[in-house]
């Protein structure tokens, strides 16, 4: 019998490589993460740019949620029920 209180094994779950992290282009302005500086002084996370460039914002042609982004799920499917209904 085993007690009922042990360690479980470790298991590994592979490699954790993060060493191209920051490599990998920035979603606001397309540079390498690397070129950024993050500050976690405060409770909100910021992330500064090297530049001012800015990517393209893709075009939402739908509705958008209470953030500001494009709808989804439940939201979503009321919108096109309604827009549905609208058209009929």
């Amino acid at each position: 019998m085993s007690p009922a209180f042990e360690n479980k094994p470790v298991l590994d779950e592979g490699p954790d490589d993060r060493s191209d992290l920051g490599e990998r282009p920035c979603p606001l302005c397309g540079h390498p993460m690397f070129e950024h500086h993050i500050d976690e002084s405060t409770p909100n996370v910021l992330l500064e740019c090297p530049t001012d460039e800015r990517l393209p914002e893709r075009v939402a042609s739908g509705p958008l949620n209470e953030f500001g982004m494009p709808a989804s799920g439940r939201r979503l499917e009321k919108y096109e029920r309604r827009t549905g209904q609208a058209e009929a």
